[in-house]
């Protein structure tokens, strides 16, 4: 038998309109396009606004962030540490690091000293707060030596702190330390987040 197409007869605003079944196909194709045109345009529309946005925020983040700085020798008198200190985005003075910006920093402090047997070695990083008269602990590793020689102790502090501006931050170690002159063994910073 051969196809027969049958067409649909309609009357829309008084006059007669003849729908075929291929019309009638493509106009429920033309609809569900339709219906999906808008939420695929809205949603590829956020995606370019988020990286836009994100763009934005890594370019401002870029430019925000200072460039890594040189480091210096510092040597200073009492227990504090003598050694290599980085200094990026703060003042350097009397043996501490003066905090320029408040805001979350990191801050390390790492020391190789010889001590002698059955000695304690005590290694702290402290806080100057401009408003309290006493200095706060912010770090400490306490090491006892059991051995009955001299040898080399390593004590490595590292956290994040939140420090206000004029903050001195400074490392003590006791006892009185022979130092390693090499500044890749004794250092001390920090560096904003």
């Amino acid at each position: 038998m051969a196809d027969v197409q049958v067409n649909s007869v309609s009357v829309e605003d008084g006059r007669v309109v003849v729908v075929s079944p291929k019309t009638q196909k493509s106009n429920k194709v033309r609809l569900c396009l339709k219906a999906v045109r808008t939420p695929l345009f809205i949603l590829i529309s956020l995606a370019l606004f988020g990286l836009s946005i994100e763009a934005y925020f890594i370019n401002r983040l870029y430019y925000l962030v200072p460039p890594i700085s040189t480091q210096t020798t510092n040597t200073t008198g009492g227990n504090h540490l003598i050694g290599n200190s980085d200094i990026c985005g703060m003042d350097y003075k009397d043996g501490q690091l003066v905090v320029q910006n408040k805001g979350h920093y990191y801050v390390y402090s790492k020391t190789q000293v010889s001590v002698r047997a059955r000695e304690i070695f005590l290694h702290s990083v402290k806080v100057k707060y401009p408003y309290y008269d006493v200095d706060i602990t912010l770090m400490q590793s306490n090491q006892l030596l059991t051995t009955y020689e001299q040898n080399m102790s390593n004590s490595y502090l590292g956290g994040v702190f939140y420090l206000d501006q004029d903050c001195h931050l400074f490392v003590t170690v006791i006892p009185e330390p022979d130092m390693q002159n090499n500044p890749f063994s004794n250092f001390f910073g920090a560096f904003m987040i």
